[in-house]
């Protein structure tokens, strides 16, 4: 089974609440009731506040991991501007891979007895 991505949002201003994603294999489909049963940052919410869209397994799929959105009007509005990833976050976390396989590189050399990298 199949089931597309549910979006909830505040109906007063578009922000998205929650994106459930998309989901196959053995799962069930759930109402808006389970929903906010299930979901805590739903079921802090009056649910005649909140909106949701429900979309087609596979609607939109790339979009969602490159551009950010809201709903405007009870539809997805995108911004189409890539999502910027800061470049000292990319670099902190290459240097610390970097700092990490060295540090497994050194233990394999010295469990095998090879002496200095």
């Amino acid at each position: 089974m199949q089931i597309g991505r549910k979006i909830y949002y505040e109906k007063s201003t578009g922000n998205v609440i929650l994106d459930t994603g998309e989901r196959e294999g053995s799962v069930v489909e759930t109402t808006t009731a389970q929903d906010f049963a299930s979901y805590v940052v739903l079921s802090q919410r009056v649910p005649e506040t909140v909106g949701v869209i429900q979309l087609v397994y596979c609607k939109d799929r790339e979009k969602f991991g490159v551009y950010a959105y809201h709903v405007e009007s009870g539809a997805i509005a995108w911004d189409l501007t890539p999502i910027q990833v800061d470049e000292a976050v990319v670099k902190a976390t290459l240097e610390s891979r970097i700092a990490e396989i060295e540090a497994t590189q050194v233990k394999i050399v010295d469990a095998l007895g090879l002496g200095t990298v």
